[in-house]
């Protein structure tokens, strides 16, 4: 597990008073009907709370599109998972970069957080 996760995990049980792991969960269809499965960087106890983590710098613009594919990605693969809050973790640089891109959309459901620091 990395540092980031790390800090996530411990943000999430003293906001939360629950303890966090990581675990895979269903989340949604493929085209030819069988269940996707993703494994998420922080799950409740009681699968309330989903979270992913994604620590990416925002320095390389071409570099940035490729990450941009994959936050979206995961953030459709998080926002069909079963729970009542679904939070996507992102670096402050790269969320600064996320907030100003022109084709970077928030499913409905999702929320935005910076990645606590140390």
């Amino acid at each position: 597990m990395r540092d980031d996760e790390r800090r996530v995990l411990r943000s999430l049980k003293r906001k939360y008073r629950q303890n966090f792991k990581e675990e895979e969960l269903d989340c949604g269809v493929r085209a030819d009907g069988v269940p996707v499965r993703k494994k998420f960087d922080a799950v409740s106890e009681n699968r309330d709370i989903i979270a992913m983590v994604k620590n990416y710098s925002a320095e390389n613009l071409i570099g940035n599109r490729t990450r941009l594919a994959r936050v979206m990605h995961d953030m459709v693969l998080l926002s069909e998972a079963k729970a009542e809050i679904r939070l996507m973790y992102l670096s402050k640089e790269f969320r600064e970069w996320f907030e100003t891109a022109p084709d970077a959309a928030v499913p409905s459901g999702i929320e935005i957080r910076t990645i606590p620091s140390r």
